[in-house]
């Protein structure tokens, strides 16, 4: 787990080396004219090019939009393509051999051409991860259209909060929230910032000048994220809501304490295994973490907490979203623009980011022992004891 997550902050770095995302707000804007290949050019219509970022309910979007396809005709033409095309719509290596890549490629570009249809849309998050020739590349293919590029901005924390919920939704936890933390603020905590101001640069100098930022936690108090795509695709406001749109199913989101709640299932373990000689097994692949606090007589106990560096991302998450804001705003979307719902996030995410403090139950026995043992009397499904000989 904390491999991903090194592999996941490595990348942001590289990034933000390679693109000069070091560089302060103000030198970083504009660029529009620099580049190899401007993606703006006219003759048949507009394509709008979203690019996530990750953690922004990209997915969500993706099955959205393709499930009402149909209806978003005959105003806007989303094609998710042969072989998930809009994934490698531009080379992600790892992925996908080069020659499918670009077979993929050249056919979805095909379609959105041969389109009678004057607004597309593509969406994949590759783009936030390729080279710049890769860039040049996509803007030369897209050179007969507009290009407006769209992504959406997560606050640090609620970014951060989201990745490592990612890395951690399986049980065999060892409550590394601390570990987490220590990695991303002492060798990355640049990385998201430089991350965005990256992605910003190189869009604007390889794509074309034409952006938009859409405010994530604005979008969500507004209504849905996908609505909020396909107003700046010009369908209006509220397009999936006002019409009879299907909505893919999404998993509920991680409940406050589960994280604690994974940590106490590994003491429980380890109290079966010395006081009742008993081997305390569970399939990880058969558990959501979402049930975890209905499905654990644990769960209706308060857990003591430990917050590692909880101030300090919210710190830098507020700090981070007024630069941003007083330096970008007028690529911001003027309806989803709301700060206010970015730092109520910020706000209320206390318990999101939180390890059991082991110590206090560990050095409690008289309190945990009894709840440990109903517990065992009372194993959910998912759960099994085995007693050794």
């Amino acid at each position: 787990m904390m491999l991903q997550a090194m592999r996941f902050m490595a990348a942001l770095a590289f990034l933000a080396s390679a693109e000069g995302g070091r560089r302060t707000l103000h030198s970083a804007q504009g660029g529009g004219s620099k580049g190899g290949g401007n993606g703006s050019g006219t003759g048949r219509g507009t394509v709008v090019v979203h690019v996530g970022l990750p953690k922004t309910g990209t997915t969500y979007i993706q099955q959205y939009l393709t499930t009402n396809r149909n209806l978003l005709q005959p105003w806007l033409s989303y094609d998710p393509g042969p072989l998930q095309a809009h994934h490698f719509i531009v080379n992600r290596a790892g992925n996908m051999r080069a020659l499918d890549q670009a077979a993929s490629r050249r056919l979805l570009l095909e379609r959105i051409l041969a389109s009678n249809i004057s607004t597309h849309l593509i969406s994949t998050e590759s783009i936030c991860t390729v080279k710049p020739s890769e860039l040049q590349k996509l803007a030369r293919a897209l050179r007969p259209l507009q290009v407006h590029s769209v992504l959406f901005y997560r606050n640090l924390a609620s970014f951060s909060i989201s990745m490592y919920k990612q890395l951690v939704r399986t049980l065999d936890f060892d409550g590394a929230v601390g570990s987490f933390a220590d990695f991303y603020f002492h060798r990355g905590g640049d990385g998201h910032r430089s991350w965005i101001l990256s992605t910003i640069s190189r869009l604007q100098a390889h794509l074309g000048p034409r952006l938009s930022i859409i405010d994530y936690a604005g979008a969500k108090a507004a209504g849905d994220i996908a609505d909020a795509l396909l107003k700046v695709a010009s369908l209006g406001s509220h397009f999936l809501r006002d019409n009879p749109a299907t909505r893919p199913t999404r998993g509920e989101p991680t409940s406050r304490g589960d994280e604690a709640l994974r940590g106490l299932l590994l003491i429980l373990r380890y109290h079966a295994q010395v006081v009742h000689n008993c081997r305390l097994k569970w399939d990880p692949s058969s558990v959501f973490v979402t049930n975890l606090s209905a499905s654990l007589l644990l769960g209706r106990h308060q857990l003591p907490l430990q917050c590692p560096m909880l101030e300090q991302l919210r710190a830098q998450a507020y700090h981070f979203d007024n630069e941003l804001r007083r330096s970008y705003g007028a690529l911001f979307v003027p309806e989803y623009a709301n700060p206010d719902a970015a730092h109520l996030e910020i706000k209320t995410l206390s318990l999101d980011f939180c390890d059991l403090d082991r110590t206090q139950v560990l050095e409690n026995p008289q309190v945990w022992g009894p709840r440990f043992d109903e517990q065992l009397r009372a194993l959910p499904t998912w759960m099994v004891c085995e007693h050794s000989s």
